[in-house]
């Protein structure tokens, strides 16, 4: 089993990297 803060670490994680790649995409 995942730890919960693990899971919202890792979501964090995705939005910032996919917002950031779509920063530098534009």
């Amino acid at each position: 089993m995942i730890p919960k803060e693990i899971k919202v670490q890792c979501a964090c994680l995705l939005l910032t990297s996919s917002y950031s790649i779509n920063h530098l995409l534009r």
